[in-house]
């Protein structure tokens, strides 16, 4: 049998720091687990978060863990961790009944069905569109949403209070920005990066202190929504990741015409 550290690659590596800072992440949401929805939400997204780095570091090292299962897992976990983010500025179901139509549950619904769509299209063998694209174009869309929450939440907290906030939402930061870069360089080349791929379970590890530190030290209850940020909002991140895609459009179209490659394609080795 060959010594497993010479049988570990960049991936697994990467994975393997992953696997063991969610488990941590895991515990400590778990230890202090209290009745608040906030509570109950970030222990679920750590779990997703555990269950689909173990599944990539599975598959670096075999072919047992299938492509719809291990992006179905990375979808119901950016999705439990942007869930948290809609709760943080104060969603609840309450308002949902009366306001079904307000921004934050059109937001909900919307990020709902596309989860849902990308899902079913998985298992069923890319019976309603194209597997790749819809992966691609719906990780795009969730890390564009997810920056969208997180920079209501920055905008919208009282001065006093963001001290105790902006840790979360950096660390929550982290992981829709790096999806957001890894999603739309492969809708523009249409094949994914292999160096962003393998990178993201550090980057990911990375990610982690920062969450546990806002969550320690968010204790109040979720700030509610303030409608005067909407246009702030649209003119902030939605504008620079258009002069991103753009850029990205750019690059691809230059690449295509003076020849070369960037990355692989989506396949059972990802």
């Amino acid at each position: 049998m060959p010594d497993i550290l010479t049988s570990l690659n960049i991936a697994t590596l990467s994975q393997l720091v992953a696997s063991f800072s969610f488990l941590i992440l895991t515990v400590f949401s778990l230890a202090g687990l209290n009745k608040k929805t906030t509570g109950k939400l970030l222990l679920l997204a750590s779990l997703a978060s555990l269950a689909w780095s173990l599944a990539l570091l599975f598959q670096a090292q075999s072919t047992l863990i299938s492509l719809p299962l291990r992006f179905s897992l990375e979808f119901i976990k950016n999705g439990l961790w942007w869930l948290l983010l809609i709760r943080i500025l104060g969603l609840n179901l309450k308002d949902i009944r009366t306001a079904p139509f307000s921004i934050l549950s059109t937001l909900l619904f919307s990020t709902g069905f596309i989860i849902f769509f990308v899902i079913i299209n998985l298992w069923t063998d890319g019976l309603l569109m194209n597997t790749s694209k819809s992966i691609f174009s719906g990780q795009i869309l969730l890390g564009m949403s997810g920056l969208i929450l997180i920079e209501q939440i920055l905008r919208n907290t009282r001065a006093n209070r963001l001290f105790h906030i902006k840790y979360i939402c950096i660390g929550l930061g982290i992981f829709f920005a790096y999806d957001l870069l890894l999603y739309a360089h492969a809708i523009l080349f249409n094949q994914i990066n292999y160096d962003i791929w393998n990178a993201r379970g550090l980057v990911n590890a990375l990610a982690v202190p920062f969450i546990i530190l806002g969550s320690n030290r968010n204790t109040e209850t979720p700030m509610r929504f303030n409608l005067s940020g909407d246009f702030v909002f649209y003119t902030g991140t939605a504008f620079f990741a258009g002069i991103y895609l753009l850029t990205m459009s750019g690059i691809g179209y230059f690449i295509k015409v003076f020849g070369g490659a960037w990355g692989g394609s989506l396949s059972n080795n990802l």
